[in-house]
């Protein structure tokens, strides 16, 4: 039910003075670590006998103890761990020891010899092949591989390519080809992965025809070559300067209907230019392009190059728009490359226009980008139009250097624009640009040519200056850093004596009409002032500063601040760049810039300017946190990985908090855990550490232990709401809906204004029919909503709790939309490329006899009611038409429902340990061409899959009975009654009506025995009487799911339910059973035993025979569709414009006319096999109708549009 939640993350400083607590979206409760994280089927992985935390410290220590121990099986026998050694701890020791193959065998064979429960596996015998391998301790591994051969354990080809893949790396090639022509000795088939680590090897060791050769025998034996087969010949001969063989084999490779991987043609592209052959690599260069494949930027830089010397500058241009237009994401280098092309030859316009769009990428201009586009406005002789453009890019740009400086004067001396030079002259000197001695010649003696004399002799004495400064420069005062540093102290401590006995800064007034220029003295009032709230003053104070030291790096940095604090970051950002001009190794500058450019959502130069203070000052701590936190939020996990192991040199505890946090990210569960404990370890009373161990324990399913370390840490301090919350949800996981309740309004006690704990508390006494004060409530969980909206905050409720919620549909659309946009942009953290699509082309039309491609995305393939309605479908396709592909989100269970689709799907591809990127990655690599979406907001979602749109179709269906509010979703299958055309606005998705019945079932073919009168259970059987007429109702109480029989005769009063309301008309006393949680078949039988069934108003079930009153919410009408594909529909609904009088009405009519209720009954089973309702493979054939469609209407070019099925071989074919 639960989508996601939030948790609570401690961060270190996210700015130089204060602590923040932020809030992380984690996903929602995973199974536990046994389930997801152990790879055994069950021998030798029994339960553990010691608490979970310590179980991974024992991990731990013995990883240690066989890493470093030269006695380490006299150390572990002495540990006394006998009773926790079994296959999970010996794997997962073998994998944090990958590096260590002698230790690894002895602790193997100490594992075997020394407990005699313990039998190895399968996954612990391979795991150590694997160490050995790598570490080339071959005697050793084929010493195992022999004791596997005795115990009849399997080797598996994925190992057997790994040795030889390892093999080749140490040039051992006469090993690997014999072990390749040996497999037959061991049972193991040669695969295709076989055939590529063999092929890899040989590579190696440079020989390509004998690989050439083993390609020609896979052939041969029937082993379908894949592209990995051919990336790495190509590869290989490439590396080896094979050019011609190489370019012979792509060739081939295209003939045979493999795509070249665009690595392989890089080489050969760089290849062809060291050879001297342009003209080839431009031809090589417009072949991919014409195939949709672009080169990497590294090679097209340097064919651009090439094609610039030899002075086919026009052809560069338009080479470089053509591949842009492919999908080629050009560097700084590029542009600076095609920048200076298209300036030499006087395409000034182009060239701007691509400086615009450097700047649009997120380049920051350097002077040699721009440089160009001046020289060529000097040259055409628009010198206004020079001098405009170089102010706009020091604003823009990075600041000018002395090269470009020197090139203006340059220029401007060569057109009479010699007032100008001198300003630029002046400007330099002032950025401390020492001028070359050419430069003020040039300047001055044009200035006396044209009869400037009296500024000529200004240039003169400012040239006479800066020469005596330079003179004086490692004596004076002025570059005097540690006596200024001294006095400073010294005014800082006046500062404080002052402000602590309330005066006002007079003295240093009085220091000031002392000394009028002392800058020091105004830098010291000013930062008095700005301490006092007196910003403007401040400002004023570090002006005077300025004036009267211009150089002063620190006035500029203060300056900066002041700005800074008021929201005006364009003015900061001016002023740390002045102080980073005046003196390039101030960190405080660089520091303080990065923080306002990450204000201002310029993320990447912050994180120039945090790296060159860290460069400045390597143990900043506040920096490498603030780093650390931009990492996160960008999901750079091995860079954030590195910053927060860098702040561990610096300081104790706090990183191990962050550093949990990645590994969670990472799904490294248990070095997560580790983190939490080590903080634990250092100081047992630190509540973030408890905090976000229980945050991990509900991550891996542990509920009851995080509910112990949220009341610890509550135990400590007790007044953190956010504790309190998260204890509430870890209650609510565990079905403790009185104890949820109880920690929510505990919760806003402490914090009133706390809008995730009311939304929260709202349903909680929902799920318990606690309806006091309930619209009062409501009216406030809906103001909430409304806020957020307007603000763009997440909301704080789910888009699945929103169907409980009595909302408005376009309420309802927002808050979808709200997190479909955190979806994109969690997506947008990776950096992915934009995907290549399959091409529009019609599957069957002009001569094509090709499938189409569709793949399912779910992480309900196991015991989950979407997989019991939809166990069939996958087999049920048409696979001379479409090609199905399943990607399971979650790990393989072993329950019948998955067992079944992975036999009957064509492909069935566990993604459940890939990330975000990789499975989008793969699933473009499938050539998708319609990818449908079974969660949607529902409990094991990934909808940052979709979000980066690796198919060009994207369509959700069953899971989420709602709009996801996506813009990267097309289409809805619905049906026309569920989703009627007036009600389409308030969906994202474009609708698709299936005839009959949107909603699939599969229960002719999975339970069939229903059907068998003798199989039926009694009411006796559930204590129920047998001459009573019994109400079905099923309700829904968040974590409870229970089916309810009434009496006739009930009576609850102050509730105000559908059915309440109506069992209080026609009953005496109350009389209601509640039923526990069945397994499926049993539900589905006992069902039976009812008289009727009703259903409820705000969320009808999908296999209900009654509903309520249709509302706009597509969830509200499901049912009805359902008894409409029965053929006897009308019998069973209420009127559309019906009203609860009518539908209580339809009930009592029914219970006190059996005759009526009976003949009902015996119509509705002698259609069950024949109507559409569960007619599963006519449902299919309608769905394939839908899904040609969508593809016919992507290849005319057409975008998504509403359209309804119909079963018409002529507007609807099902094959092409």
């Amino acid at each position: 039910m639960f989508a996601r939640i939030f948790f609570q993350r401690t961060l270190y400083s996210a700015t130089f003075t204060n602590n923040t607590s932020i809030f992380r979206c984690l996903k929602t409760i995973a199974p536990s670590i046994d389930q997801c994280s152990n790879p055994f089927s069950g021998k030798g992985s029994c339960g553990r006998s010691v608490p979970n935390d310590d179980y991974f410290a024992t991990i731990h220590h013995v990883s240690n103890i066989v890493r470093r121990d030269i006695y380490l099986e006299r150390t572990l026998n002495k540990m006394h761990i006998s009773s926790i050694v079994n296959s999970e701890l010996v794997y997962r020791v073998l994998r944090s020891c990958c590096q260590h193959g002698i230790e690894s065998f002895r602790f193997f064979n100490w594992a075997r010899t020394q407990h005699p429960q313990y039998d190895p596996t399968t996954v612990e015998f391979e795991e150590l092949l694997k160490t050995l391998a790598r570490t080339a301790h071959w005697e050793t591994m084929w010493k195992v591989v022999q004791q596997m051969k005795a115990q009849n354990i399997p080797i598996s080809p994925s190992i057997v390519s790994f040795i030889i893949e390892h093999y080749g790396k140490r040039g051992l090639i006469d090993q690997a080809v014999e072990l390749f022509n040996r497999l037959k000795n061991f049972d193991c088939p040669q695969t295709t992965e076989v055939y590529n680590a063999m092929l890899f090897a040989l590579c190696e060791v440079k020989n390509f025809q004998g690989a050439y050769a083993l390609i020609r025998r896979m052939i041969r034996k029937g082993t379908v070559p894949d592209k990995q087969t051919y990336s790495i010949l190509v590869n290989g001969w490439c590396s080896a300067g094979k050019m011609r063989e190489a370019q012979e084999f792509l060739e081939e490779m295209s003939r045979k209907g493999f795509n070249p991987p665009v690595r392989g043609r890089d080489l050969l592209i760089d290849g062809l230019l060291s050879a001297g052959y342009l003209e080839s690599a431009k031809g090589l260069v417009r072949k991919m392009t014409k195939e949709g494949f672009v080169p990497d930027v590294g090679t097209f830089n340097s064919l651009a190059e090439a094609i610039c010397k030899t002075g086919e500058i026009d052809f560069c241009i338009d080479l470089f728009n053509d591949v842009c237009r492919s999908g080629l994401f050009p560097d700084i280098e590029t542009y600076k490359i095609v920048i200076t092309a298209a300036s030499k030859v006087g395409r000034i316009d182009e060239a701007f226009q691509i400086l615009h769009r450097s700047i649009e990428a997120g380049h920051r201009p350097f002077p040699s980008l721009y440089a160009p586009i001046l020289k060529a406005f000097f040259r055409r002789g628009q010198f206004d139009d020079a001098f405009s453009f170089f102010s706009e890019m020091k604003l823009k740009g990075h600041p000018p250097n002395r090269p470009l400086y020197t090139m203006l004067i340059k220029m401007c001396s060569r057109g009479g624009r010699f007032v100008e030079a001198s300003n630029y002259l002046v400007e330099m000197t002032e950025l401390n640009l020492l001028p070359m001695s050419r430069s003020f010649d040039m300047v001055t003696d044009g200035l006396k040519n044209c009869g400037k004399h009296d500024l000529a002799k200004r240039i003169e004495h400012w040239r006479y200056l800066s020469n005596r400064l330079k003179a004086v420069r490692m004596i004076c005062p002025l570059f005097d850093t540690t006596r200024w540093v001294r006095n400073l102290e010294r005014s800082y401590f006046k500062m404080w004596n002052l402000y602590c006995s309330g005066q006002h800064p007079q003295p240093f007034k009085e220091a000031v009409k002392l000394k009028p220029n002392s800058s020091d003295a105004y830098l010291c009032m000013g930062s008095v002032y700005k301490d006092l709230g007196m910003p403007q003053k401040a400002i004023v104070c570090y002006q005077r500063a300025l004036q009267a030291r211009r150089d002063y790096a620190m006035a500029f940095v203060l300056l900066g601040l002041v700005y800074h604090e008021q929201g005006n970051l364009e003015m900061a950002i001016r002023n740390y760049r002045r102080a980073i001009a005046r003196d390039a190794e101030c960190f405080e500058a660089y520091g303080n810039l990065g923080n306002a450019l990450k204000d201002a959502d310029r993320v990447q130069e912050a994180i120039d300017c945090y790296h060159q203070c860290i460069s400045l000052q390597p143990n900043h701590l506040q920096i490498l946190s603030i780093l650390g936190n931009t990492f996160m939020e960008r999901n750079r996990t091995s860079a954030l990985e590195q910053c927060y192991k860098s702040i561990l040199a610096v300081t104790i505890s706090d990183p191990f908090i962050n550093l949990a946090i990645i590994y969670v990210q990472q799904g490294n569960y248990g070095l997560a855990m580790s983190c939490c404990n080590e903080v634990l370890r250092i100081n047992p009373m630190a509540t973030e550490g408890l905090v976000n161990r229980g945050n991990i324990y509900i991550e891996i399913g542990k509920v009851n232990e995080a509910i112990q370390d949220y009341t610890q840490a509550i135990a400590i301090s007790p007044t953190v709401a956010d504790t309190h919350a998260l204890l509430a949800l870890a209650y609510m996981l565990s079905r403790n809906i009185e104890a949820t309740i109880k920690s929510y309004r505990q919760a806003l006690m402490l914090r009133p204004n706390f809008p995730r704990a009311t939304c929260n508390l709202f349903h909680s006494l929902q799920c318990v029919c606690d309806w006091d004060n309930r619209e009062e409530m409501f009216i406030e969980v809906e103001g909430i909503l409304r806020r957020q909206i307007e603000m763009s905050i997440i909301p704080s409720i789910l888009p699945f709790q929103v169907i409980e919620f009595p909302l408005d549909p376009m309420l309802a659309l927002d808050i979808s939309h709200k997190f479909a946009q955190y979806c994109s942009l969690i997506a947008a953290r990776y950096v992915l490329y934009p995907f290549m699509h399959p091409p529009p082309l019609s599957i069957k039309g002009c001569g094509r006899n090709g499938r189409l491609r569709v793949g399912y995305v779910s992480s309900d393939f196991g015991d989950h009611p979407v997989s019991h309605l939809m166990c069939s479908v996958f087999g049920m396709h048409d696979r001379e038409n479409v090609e199905v592909f399943c990607y399971a989100l979650s790990p393989n269970e072993g329950t019948e429902w998955e067992i079944c689709i992975q036999s009957e799907a064509e492909h069935f591809i566990d993604v459940s340990s890939l990330t975000f990127d990789a499975t989008a990655r793969m699933i473009n690599e499938d050539r998708i061409q319609i990818l449908i979406d079974l969660n949607g907001y529902t409990k094991g979602e990934r909808s940052e899959i979709f979000a980066m749109q690796p198919a060009p179709i994207q369509v959700l269906y069953m899971g989420f009975p709602g709009t996801t509010g996506a813009t990267y979703i097309d289409y809805l299958i619905t049906a026309e009654f569920v989703s009627p055309m007036k009600y389409a606005h308030f969906y994202s998705e474009k609708l698709l009506h299936l005839p009959h019945c949107y909603f699939v079932n599969d229960y002719k073919q999975k339970n069939r025995d229903v059907l068998d009168p003798n199989s039926q259970p009694t009411r006796s059987d559930y204590g129920l009487p047998v001459d009573t007429f019994i109400f079905a109702y099923a309700i829904s109480l968040s974590v409870y799911q229970k089916v309810f029989f009434g009496f006739l005769h009930f009576q609850l009063q102050g509730r105000r339910g559908s059915a309440h309301m109506l069992l209080h008309k026609v009953c005496n006393k109350t009389n209601i059973i509640f039923t526990d949680v069945a397994m499926k078949q049993e539900h589905v039988k006992r069902c039976s035993l009812a008289d009727l069934f009703l259903d409820t108003n705000r969320c009808s079930l999908g296999w209900s025979t009654n509903d309520y009153p249709p509302l706009e919410k597509m969830a509200t009408r499901v049912a009805g569709s359902l008894c409409l594909a029965t053929g006897l529909g009308d019998e069973m609904i209420v009127s559309r414009g019906g009203h609860m009088k009518e539908y209580e009405e339809k009930a009592v009519f029914l219970a006190l006319n059996h005759p009526n209720l009976k003949n009902l009954t015996n119509r509705l089973k002698a259609v069950r096999m024949s109507c559409p309702l569960f007619d599963t493979a006519r449902w299919v054939r309608n769905l394939e109708r839908s899904y040609f469609k969508m593809w016919n209407l992507y290849c005319s070019g057409q975008h998504p549009q509403h359209f309804k099925v119909t079963e018409n071989d002529a507007k609807f074919p099902f094959d092409h």
